[in-house]
């Protein structure tokens, strides 16, 4: 067991407390009491050397952050806590999670003030070629008026 001294937050309100720790339960169990967090999912984080946010959810993640603090020469963990987020179809998320987004709806053309609907490249001007068929020059060989030098 590990006696460990600790400073958290949750949603801009900051606790420090002592607890015992024998594994991340015994410290999840500690942060569900001072938060008052029965039943709730939550995620914890704290920074490590790089300034990075690290997830700790494991025992050997809060190992890690043990060696850290003792190596920093520093006596108190400092934690930021978030609530477990429902977002409907997707997986429960703390800290904004890093996921892919939905695809934006794509937009349909606006007809151009005065004018049809554009539907030409980009959505700019009258369709390539009138729309149908192949090029003017008949899509063999180079257009007309340009001739490859013999060879």
């Amino acid at each position: 067991m590990t006696d460990l001294k600790v400073k958290s937050e949750l949603d801009g309100d900051i606790r420090r407390f002592s607890v015992r720790v024998d594994g991340v339960a015994d410290l999840k169990s500690q942060i569900r009491k001072t938060y008052r967090l029965e039943g709730e999912r939550f995620g914890m984080k704290y920074k490590d050397e790089d300034g990075d946010l690290v997830t700790l959810e494991l025992d050997s993640e809060l190992e890690e952050a043990l060696v850290l603090l003792e190596s920093s020469g520093a006596s108190l963990l400092k934690l930021s806590i978030r609530k477990a987020r429902n977002t409907g179809t997707q997986p429960e998320t703390c800290f904004g999670g890093m996921k892919a987004s939905p695809s934006p709806k794509p937009v349909p053309a606006q007809p151009r003030a005065g004018g049809p609907p554009s539907h030409g490249p980009l959505g700019h001007g009258p369709p390539p070629h009138g729309g149908h068929g192949p090029p003017p020059h008949g899509g063999h060989g180079p257009p007309s008026g340009h001739m490859h030098p013999p060879q």
